[in-house]
């Protein structure tokens, strides 16, 4: 083959299909170089790190520490961090006690961070003795059972499941 040719292929994201993949195909013995066109848009990722603002990132990290996460990461230094990073389960928390120009300088947020974890009723008796709930363990109006605790920084994170 010499020159290109367009070819078009159907695009899979997520398990299904999205619209039409352009490709052109350069013979490489010519130029070396094969380039990739596309008309869909580009795949939004897999993962939502939440970074929050706190007052007291020692307390903080306690309070995640009980609830079994464990510290991924700080900066600049385990004496004095002003950011630090724990998971559990593969779910990240981001935390900051310096906020960057231009938002809040007190910790704000108006919503609920909602966990989907395996079982809520076997995360409930593990978490009781750990903190309060904000909220049940119920089955709330809309079929989902859950609950929540909030944070030191008055963050709540919720953990739900279809009922």
């Amino acid at each position: 083959m010499t020159g290109s040719r367009r070819a078009w292929t159907r695009n899979r994201i997520g398990g299904r299909l999205y619209g039409l993949r352009e490709f052109e195909v350069v013979d490489p013995h010519q130029s070396g170089e094969i380039r990739v066109m596309t008309n869909a848009p580009p795949v939004l990722g897999n993962r939502l790190v939440p970074s929050l603002l706190v007052n007291d990132l020692k307390a903080t990290l306690a309070f995640y520490h009980r609830l079994g996460f464990t510290r991924t990461g700080v900066f600049p230094n385990e004496d004095a961090p002003i950011w630090a990073e724990v998971t559990r389960d593969g779910i990240v928390l981001q935390f900051y006690t310096d906020p960057p120009k231009g938002t809040p300088t007190k910790p704000a947020f108006s919503g609920v961070l909602y966990l989907y974890p395996s079982d809520v009723r076997a995360l409930a008796g593990e978490f009781k003795e750990v903190a309060p709930f904000a909220w049940g363990p119920e089955v709330m109006e809309y079929g989902m059972r859950e609950f929540a605790i909030q944070d030191p920084d008055g963050y709540y994170v919720a953990f739900t499941e279809p009922a």
